[in-house]
């Protein structure tokens, strides 16, 4: 008897530490988002882009969309090529709707500074929050930014832009991308893009004011 007393308590204590550490772990994801700076960053552009390095070819790697957490796109790129001397940048974004068939988007926006980082489209914005130019950028999109530019943290969607599908969580470059994302997301929450076919690109793409964009042949072996 006190055989099945003495595992009942360690059943009953075992059971205790699972959902404290579970508690402890939700308190540490609240604590890991900061959506007052998430929501602040349609408001304050920092103006420093460099465009021309910044243009070219991403893929969309990691996303988190609070209002469907654990959804996982698939295929979805984006070409920025930045016509010289303006403030012009034409954006084609292709994403896989269904059966490896790609949805095309090509939008020309003008910017408030060659080095601006908030691009606007009517009430759709996104923000560059960060990027080291050669293998990420941080992303926040907003569908839904009132007359004030303000965005509610609900309908912030943040992305992981990479210049290649490689994970990135091996990488010497992961912990500053988890670094740039906690004021909108908690870095274990982003979920995987899966890369299998180009969408973003039509063969031949014709921007003929633009430079600085190729398309890949294919998606690499990863």
């Amino acid at each position: 008897m006190r055989r099945v007393a003495d595992d009942a308590i360690m059943s009953q204590t075992v059971i205790a530490t699972i959902l404290l550490l579970t508690c402890f772990g939700v308190v540490l994801q609240a604590q890991a988002v900061d959506s007052d700076k998430c929501v602040q960053s349609f408001l304050n552009d920092a103006g420093d882009l460099n465009p021309e390095r910044f243009q070219g070819y991403w893929y969309a790697r990691y996303s988190y969309l609070p209002y469907r957490p654990g959804f996982r796109a698939m295929d979805t790129q984006s070409i920025y090529v930045y016509m010289p001397g303006s403030r012009r940048w034409n954006i084609a974004a292709g994403v896989s709707i269904i059966h490896r068939l790609c949805y095309r988007r090509v939008v020309n926006v003008t910017v408030d500074s060659p080095g601006t980082r908030l691009f606007k489209e009517f009430t759709y914005f996104h923000h560059v929050v960060a990027t080291d130019y050669e293998n990420y950028a941080v992303v926040l999109f907003c569908s839904g930014v009132n007359l004030a530019g303000k965005c509610e943290y609900g309908d912030i969607q943040t992305i992981v832009l990479t210049r290649s599908p490689q994970d990135l969580r091996k990488t010497n470059v992961w912990g500053k991308v988890t670094a740039d994302v906690k004021d909108c997301a908690d870095p274990s929450q982003l979920t995987d893009v899966l890369q299998e076919h180009i969408c973003a690109c039509r063969d031949p793409d014709d921007f003929t004011l633009g430079v600085g964009s190729t398309c890949p042949d294919r998606v690499p072996n990863v």
